[in-house]
């Protein structure tokens, strides 16, 4: 038996395979799932999962400001995305923030190079985001106004107190 081969029977024998290891390959089968499943479903039901991933976000937003003892202005709605952002391997900063709207620029992201990902089922997978947003301040706005699925360099989301109306073209 090789050295690499015997570490790896060790690891896994102990259950000593590293944290991040483990929540890569995890990260990465939720966007694989949520892809294929996003793709086997009619159109109905994708609407349907859609409205899911925004009552989840909603849900989720209670909880996420007591744990991480935020408020619920523009910023800490941020912050309470970016969180997730993080949990699911997006790379996001705050790239401009004014006093009633706020821009988040999102560089990376581990299944945006997905095959079979797509700007549909990006969209479906954030509305979790809106719903976030929406749990923790009703009024304010969050819209993605660029998608690098779309073949933008990045993608911004723009959190306003007002609605913001928006064309996905390549602008």
């Amino acid at each position: 038996m090789k050295v690499k081969e015997a570490i790896a029977r060790f690891l896994v024998k102990h259950d000593l395979i590293p944290a991040r290891i483990r929540w890569k390959k995890s990260v990465s089968g939720f966007g694989t799932v949520y892809k294929d499943i996003y793709h086997s479903l009619k159109k109905k039901r994708k609407k349907d999962l859609t409205l899911l991933m925004f009552k989840e976000g909603f849900v989720k937003a209670k909880e996420t400001v007591k744990e991480l003892g935020l408020g619920n202005d523009l910023k800490d709605c941020a912050i309470a995305l970016m969180a997730f952002h993080r949990i699911f391997g997006i790379k996001s900063h705050i790239s401009e923030e004014k006093e009633k709207e706020l821009r988040i620029r999102i560089t990376g992201c581990m299944w945006s190079n997905k095959k079979g990902w797509s700007p549909e089922v990006c969209a479906s997978l954030s509305a979790f985001e809106a719903g976030l947003v929406k749990g923790i301040n009703k009024r304010i706005h969050h819209i993605y106004t660029k998608r690098r699925s779309l073949g933008h360099e990045y993608c911004e989301i723009v959190l306003s107190y007002r609605k913001i109306k928006w064309s996905y073209g390549k602008g």
